[in-house]
């Protein structure tokens, strides 16, 4: 009886840690890229369900340079707020990439716009949906 409790308690903590190796690996944000030209936003996405974290992966492939802003759809320049942060990403340079990482809490209507001189009149904006 002791030879199997020592075997036991010796092969238990190999066990348990490979069991813990094979959980689940918490998921990282999803991932939408976003390509801004000039005048043109187009998503990888154009929807995601509420409260998921969001990395919004944007590059700049235009001649001049652009920002990106996630806000509710007919709004004017208006990022959404939390946490002291706002859900922009400015003075992306012709050929660069940015991130931003948000998550919306409000299922609703939203829009992912550049609001350089001019460039939202020009059609530099793209519908986004964040569902239930």
């Amino acid at each position: 009886m002791s030879r199997k409790f020592t075997i036991l308690s010796l092969l238990l903590p190999v066990i348990v840690s490979l069991l813990v190796g094979c959980a689940p690996k918490p998921a990282g944000p999803l991932e939408v890229t976003v390509t801004l030209t000039d005048f043109n936003v187009a998503a990888s996405a154009a929807s995601v369900p509420v409260n998921t974290p969001i990395k919004f992966v944007v590059t700049n492939k235009g001649a001049v340079e652009h920002e990106l802003i996630l806000q509710p759809r007919g709004a004017d320049d208006q990022p959404l707020e939390a946490n002291g942060r706002e859900s922009e990403v400015e003075d992306i340079e012709p050929g660069e990439t940015k991130a931003l990482e948000w998550t919306v809490t409000a299922a609703g209507d939203y829009q992912l716009a550049c609001y350089e001189p001019g460039h939202f009149e020009q059609g530099m904006h793209t519908d986004f949906t964040v569902t239930k």
